[in-house]
């Protein structure tokens, strides 16, 4: 059974990439346009497929396995960029970097999604972020962009993608 308010907490929560030494944290609201390093990007993540909450550790063999795709089809040219990604405001359903944003193209990134279980994915537009389904229906997501405040932070460590 999915869990609905982990669903409102991903829908509605905080995203952040890091790009070079630099957390780019968007927080749900009215802030203008998103720096043009976020543009184009796609969050995905493999935790909790379906909505349902899994063990800590099993999310964490999925975050390597999708980590592994991922460098798989950057090498082969696949995707030009990939950075950490992080999840809800007070990470209850996630841990710390929880996926990656990367630049491929939408319906490779929606089968990739799919691939790992995700029900929706995050696009990143200068307006803000669109959740995506990664299924031929449309529930629960919306289309228009939601506006993000976008504050940058210098990254206390230059960590490990996991």
């Amino acid at each position: 059974m999915k869990d609905i308010q982990r669903w409102q907490d991903y829908s509605t929560g905080l995203s952040s990439v890091r790009i070079a030494g630099t957390d780019f944290v968007l927080t749900p609201g009215q802030g203008g346009l998103l720096p043009e390093e976020l543009h184009g990007l796609y969050i995905v993540t493999s935790d909790n497929p379906g909505g349902i909450a899994r063990d800590p550790v099993v999310n964490r063999e999925r975050r390597i396995d999708m980590r592994v795709d991922l460098v798989s089809l950057l090498v082969s040219g696949g995707i030009t960029k990939m950075y950490q990604s992080r999840g809800s405001r007070d990470a209850s359903f996630a841990a710390p970097e929880v996926g990656f944003a990367v630049d491929m193209d939408e319906a490779d990134a929606l089968v990739f999604g799919h691939a790992f279980g995700q029900d929706c994915i995050y696009h990143l537009v200068p307006e803000g972020r669109i959740l995506l389904s990664c299924a031929l229906i449309q529930d629960n997501c919306d289309s228009r962009p939601q506006p993000m405040i976008c504050s940058r932070h210098s990254a206390a460590r230059d960590s490990a993608f996991l």
